[in-house]
């Protein structure tokens, strides 16, 4: 016993082997949360939980999770791991709708962390959590009314009608239209219209500056396989040791973006009906968040409560987040399909093609919902 003291190398193999047997014992606990409850549930894999093929980057989440909830054909939820945390996912259409509207205000949070919550940019809806959430939410509600989000339809016609003249013109001289490339300046024209109420013209030569700063992965550190793990397995870890930020030119740029934008408007009172128009109106009256239709207001924005420019920035940033790659991807794998399947183009074409005709050639946001194939 004295020998094995003495030895620190069996003292360092000792400790690791100890602290192994110790984290797996409390890990394989913990894999019993379910199980204690009675409720059916996805066997966890050490040390991953049920998201192994997820973490390993053998399949993508949206495929892992279709087989987990084929696996409960009668059941009306179940749980599963990931890593330490249990997350129940819910089957039945009743309760997914009670917990999204009618006791919406006890699940406010999302469970899942985008970033590093440190960060101005970073405290969005989607982000934030608990009383930060709901007091963002209640000054965001008006402005996410049907009504005013018609009045953006414009903008992305505009954009829309850009397009349209680059593709023409690329079909003129014969050229291959890279569609993937191609789509994600339109998106970007749209996101950068409609969130951050500029004109981009990321289609044009114009716009290569501004596309450039944008496009590639929005955080540092998410190239890196063994952050995105940490992201999912200890978020708040994430947060603590301020992992996983935003490209500092890329946040920099797109808040002097929103700054310079509500500086013009306010000093020559512009309106765009865009979502920084709606961000800018927001004002705390007697409790609970109205409108002021004055974009001109000179007052103290944290006495009036308006939103301040970090704060506009953080909400606008989300469209960029979440529609960006996704949106493009959309439209590329749409367009794709279209083009294999000529019998399905040339019906939405007639479909387009007669809404139109109804709608003198124009293009409006009330056509576009009284096509039935197109949705």
């Amino acid at each position: 016993m004295g020998l094995v003291l003495e030895d620190p190398i069996l003292e360092i193999v000792s400790g690791v082997l100890l602290l192994f047997c110790i984290c797996y014992w409390y890990i394989t606990t913990s894999y019993e949360y379910w199980n204690k409850r009675g409720v059916p549930f996805i066997k966890p894999e050490f040390p991953f939980g049920s998201i192994k093929d997820v973490i390993l980057a053998k399949d993508v989440a949206g495929k892992v999770h279709e087989k987990f909830y084929k696996q409960f054909p009668n059941e009306r939820f179940y749980g599963i791991m990931e890593f330490l945390t249990p997350t129940l996912v819910l089957r039945d259409p009743d309760l997914i709708k009670m917990v999204m509207v009618k006791d919406f205000q006890y699940f406010t949070d999302r469970g899942t962390v985008i970033g590093n919550r440190t960060e101005y940019i970073m405290k969005h809806l989607v982000n934030l959590v608990g009383q930060e959430w709901k007091d963002m939410r209640a000054k965001l509600t008006p402005t996410f009314t049907s009504g005013k989000i018609k009045l953006m339809f414009a903008l992305m016609e505009k954009c829309s009608e850009q397009l349209q003249v680059l593709l023409t013109d690329e079909i003129k001289q014969g050229k291959i239209v890279d569609v993937k490339n191609v789509l994600s300046k339109f998106t970007m024209d749209v996101i950068a219209s409609c969130a951050f109420g500029v004109d981009t013209n990321a289609l044009t030569k114009e716009g290569e500056t501004f596309f450039g700063v944008v496009k590639g992965p929005a955080f540092k550190l998410m190239k890196f396989k063994i952050v995105r793990i940490l992201t999912l397995a200890f978020p708040s870890l994430i947060d603590f040791l301020r992992l996983n930020k935003v490209r500092p030119e890329l946040r920099d740029f797109l808040t002097n973006m929103v700054r310079d934008s509500v500086e013009y408007r306010r000093k020559n009172n512009i309106k765009r009906n865009d979502f920084v128009d709606l961000l800018m109106n927001v004002k705390y009256t007697k409790g609970s968040w109205e409108e002021n239709g004055d974009v001109n207001s000179k007052s103290d924005d944290k006495i009036s409560g308006a939103l301040t420019i970090e704060e506009m920035t953080a909400q606008s940033f989300v469209f960029f987040l979440a529609g960006f790659e996704t949106a493009s991807s959309l439209m590329a794998f749409c367009l794709y399909e279209l083009a294999c399947h000529s019998e399905i183009q040339e019906r939405l074409y007639q479909e387009i093609q007669e809404a139109m005709e109804r709608n003198e050639g124009k293009i409006t946001y009330q056509m576009m919902m009284e096509i039935p194939f197109l949705d």
